[in-house]
């Protein structure tokens, strides 16, 4: 059981996190030429991404939920009151698995554009700038006690998601992308 729940999100990770990272090695190595091909082709992908990562982390949510107190005693044994804590946390990961399979999707496509400053933004803006806020609101403001943690979580990644979102729309990443072919010619021209 364990190494297929393993497999599964070993699957879900690589699809999410790579899918926009591998057109642009395309790029880079001059499969694509066009600007206008490459914009289509970046639609393309990040939708097929976005769909298939979308899909497949809600299928696997949903399946996961009816499971969470099996699996959660595969780790914890019989212990009644890990067995509820757990079970209870899984419900709150399980609902913002989709928010992060999207926030992946889009941090590979930053790193796979060379736009990595934009993926350690996010990335420290979803846990600094968004998690910890609504943490302490939802828990010395909203009385909410421990689960504020399991909030904060499910809303941080959905507020990120929404960030990237923005960020694919208003940033062009095609200068990024010929800067950083001419760079590395120029490097291997020196040898």
């Amino acid at each position: 059981m364990k190494k297929i729940i393993g497999y599964i999100f070993s699957f879900i990770v690589f699809i999410s996190m790579y899918g926009g990272a591998m057109l642009f090695c395309g790029y880079q190595k001059e499969l694509i030429i066009d600007p206008i091909i490459v914009d289509i082709v970046v639609s393309i992908t990040i939708i097929l991404t976005t769909i298939i990562t979308l899909l497949t982390m809600s299928i696997g949510a949903v399946l996961l939920l009816f499971i969470r107190v099996p699996m959660a005693r595969i780790f914890l044994n019989d212990d009644v009151e890990s067995i509820k804590v757990c079970s209870e946390y899984l419900v709150f990961l399980l609902l913002g698995l989709p928010a992060f399979g999207l926030f992946q999707v889009f941090t590979g496509l930053f790193q796979g554009s060379g736009r990595t400053e934009l993926s350690l933004l996010t990335s420290a803006l979803r846990l600094w700038g968004f998690r910890l806020p609504f943490t302490f609101l939802l828990l010395y403001v909203g009385k909410l006690g421990a689960p504020s943690v399991w909030y904060a979580m499910v809303l941080s990644n959905t507020a990120i998601s929404i960030v990237c979102i923005f960020l694919y729309r208003f940033i062009d990443y095609k200068p990024r992308v010929s800067n950083t072919k001419k760079r590395l010619e120029k490097v291997m021209n020196l040898n």
